[in-house]
């Protein structure tokens, strides 16, 4: 009883948990069974200490250190609390010491083990999960991972990088060229290009006038005047001989040398072609006709700007001299698009002059519809000879008159400042232009002159618009 008040003492000053019930503990000290002779060897010490260790080892509290030698020990130093104490902290507490260490090394092992994957996954280039994240951060925090700070790219490396979309959008937009036209403006084989319907589908925003040789259905016959220069001779020759000679002959054609001609105004019932510096007009080429209050075609003035083609080369002046006479003859442009299969006519609007140097079927089918084929063999009349006709314009000197005040006005400014300022409708007659076309290439323009006569011109810019 004494042994175990010490001990209940000594727990209760220091902590421990309390002894079980008296019953428990009661019940356990029958246990212990001595004989006689070794209960009269044994000191009161000793039975105490028995008792106390078998009381122990049944409850299950841990057997005391060697280095404590018996109860009277401690009893001797019981007073001695801060002794006491420590000696039951290693007593009680040696269990859960080395667990509590324990799991901090296993939490230290895990510790590290996050912090190597971090590791990896930081130089992999990712970090998957939360746990990863906060092992990141730890890592950082005790210097075992080292951030460097940001380093700007190098400039050219910037620049490059803002160059490869507008290196993909060119690479794409050469493909599309050569898939709609390419260099030969052919396209490739086996690609659908644009353009492949009917050339005249489309293109011509107002009812054409034509010859009013057209009623007879016999074919075109009309005189055309030359007021060309020497150097423009070859080429005339050319586009003339070009015209004439199509399949199905819808023209006969009577050339007439009169000498150059600069101004080149209307002449009743005739075609005239000429040249001459005209200018930084903006057009390259310009074809007016008067139209007789019938709506035939009376005259034609075809001019070619030297100021654009005198240094050009001879397919982009062959190219301008067969456009603009092919609408002195009423034709209108067989297609408007740059960027489609060029259509091998020279009323197809182009940027690869050599593909479009004549006219072709097209151009001699339609004429044939307009005007009839000729009813015999013909050639192109040399020298000063011309036709009579029985055929009278019926225009009025007073719309001649106009009609050259009208050309000076069109021809004089820059022809696309003038597109970009005239209307396009114009109430009543007021001798003033109105557009009534516009394109990449060109534009057309519509005057009204007295007595019912109108006057429309077609102009070939020296550069196309964007």
């Amino acid at each position: 009883e004494y042994a175990r008040q010490l001990a209940q003492q000594f727990r209760d000053n220091n902590g421990i948990r309390p002894s079980p019930p008296k019953q428990a503990a009661v019940a356990v000290i029958p246990t212990l069974k001595l004989s006689e002779s070794q209960e009269n060897k044994l000191t009161d010490e000793e039975y105490a200490r028995k008792l106390a260790q078998e009381y122990r080892s049944d409850v299950g509290i841990p057997p005391s250190p060697t280095s404590v030698a018996s109860l009277e020990d401690l009893g001797e130093d019981i007073e001695d609390f801060e002794t006491a104490k420590k000696v039951a902290q290693e007593l009680e507490d040696e269990e859960l010491a080395l667990r509590m260490t324990q799991a901090d090394l296993d939490a230290a092992a895990v510790q590290r083990i996050a912090r190597a994957e971090a590791l990896r996954g930081t130089n992999q280039g990712y970090v998957q999960t939360e746990a990863d994240i906060i092992a990141h951060q730890a890592a950082v925090a005790n210097g075992e991972l080292v951030i460097a700070p940001h380093q700007p790219q190098p400039w050219w490396r910037r620049l490059l990088r803002c160059l490869m979309p507008i290196g993909v959008f060119i690479a794409v937009g050469v493909g599309l060229w050569f898939a709609f036209g390419g260099k030969d403006g052919t396209g490739w084989p086996g690609l659908p290009t644009i353009g492949d319907n009917d050339p005249f589908d489309g293109v011509n925003p107002t009812e054409t006038s034509q010859w009013e040789a057209s009623k007879n259905k016999n074919g075109l016959t009309l005189e055309v005047l030359d007021g060309l220069d020497q150097e423009w001779e070859g080429l005339f020759h050319t586009a003339m001989s070009d015209w004439e000679n199509g399949t199905p002959d819808a023209l006969s054609l009577t050339r007439k040398d009169i000498g150059y001609d600069g101004k080149c105004d209307h002449a009743d019932l005739k075609m005239k072609v000429c040249n001459g510096d005209y200018k930084d007009t903006g057009w390259r080429g310009i074809n007016q006709v008067m139209i007789n209050h019938k709506g035939w075609i009376v005259s034609s003035v075809a001019k070619v700007n030297d100021f654009y083609l005198k240094n050009a080369d001879d397919d982009q002046r062959r190219y301008t001299m067969c456009h603009e006479i092919g609408h002195g003859f009423g034709l209108p442009h067989t297609d408007e698009n740059f960027f489609n299969k060029d259509l091998g006519n020279c009323m197809d609007y182009t940027n690869k002059p050599h593909n479009n140097l004549t006219p072709d079927d097209s151009n001699f089918n339609l004429l044939a519809d307009w005007y009839g084929e000729a009813t015999a063999t013909r050639r192109i009349s040399e020298g000063d000879e011309s036709q009579e006709s029985d055929i009278s314009s019926e225009v009025p000197e007073s719309a001649w008159i106009e009609s050259m005040e009208a050309a000076k006005m069109l021809e004089s400014g820059n022809i696309v400042d003038i597109m970009n300022n005239t209307p396009r409708h114009r109430p009543g007659r007021t001798l003033q232009w109105e557009l009534v076309h516009q394109s990449a290439a060109g534009g057309e323009f519509r005057i009204e002159l007295s007595s019912g006569c109108v006057m429309i011109a077609h102009a070939l810019l020296a550069e196309p618009l964007v």
